[in-house]
């Protein structure tokens, strides 16, 4: 997400960013932590096979990973209006990663979440949209979608209007398994 402050004076905001994890079903957090990849500071969570990593084109202010309700940084924010405590780690409970980060008056950065099945993977996708940049990422997001859309299969009858077709396309795609080919969501009933 690319952020743009304007007309403020410096010291007037204060930006957090708040993530609470929810991962599938039964899926528990087995660990948060704040991490350096290649001079990055990330926030992670995992589970068993998921991970996320938030990451900024700016280095973080202040940071923490706590147990929500507990140490987490919406707890912190409502008692003392800012991330008073940093923490580095929370092990096996429910979680919330929590970053400020220093906006500069008319200066724009850019904020990630990337996903991955391990560690490495969450964070190498979060380091290249950071170095790709929002603009590149959007323009290749929608010509790619617009490619598919164009392979799509056609009615005969040109005249006849099909209306459901390519909204019932693309819920298949979306619900599409980014890992096995052909793979498709059992329950569509979202």
């Amino acid at each position: 997400q690319p952020i743009l402050f304007i007309g403020y004076a410096p010291g007037e905001l204060r930006l957090h960013n708040i993530v609470i994890p929810r991962f599938p079903e039964d899926a528990k957090i087995q660990r948060a932590y704040v991490e350096k990849i290649n001079g990055v500071e990330m926030l992670f969570a995992e589970t068993k096979g998921a991970v996320i990593a938030v990451a900024c084109s700016r280095p973080f202010k202040r940071r923490s990973v706590g147990f929500i309700g507990k140490s987490d940084g919406m707890s912190q924010l409502r008692t003392h209006g800012w991330l008073k405590r940093e923490y580095d780690l929370a092990e096996k409970g429910n979680v919330a990663l929590s970053a400020e980060i220093e906006p500069g008056e008319g200066d724009s950065f850019l904020l990630v979440t990337a996903f991955g099945h391990s560690q490495a993977e969450a964070a190498h996708t979060a380091l290249a949209s950071l170095l790709t940049g929002f603009t590149q990422s959007k323009q290749h997001y929608i010509t790619t979608w617009q490619q598919w859309h164009e392979k799509l299969w056609s009615p005969p009858d040109a005249d006849k209007r099909y209306p459901l077709l390519n909204s019932s396309a693309t819920t298949l795609r979306v619900s599409e398994s980014k890992l096995f080919s052909g793979g498709i969501l059992a329950s569509l009933s979202i």
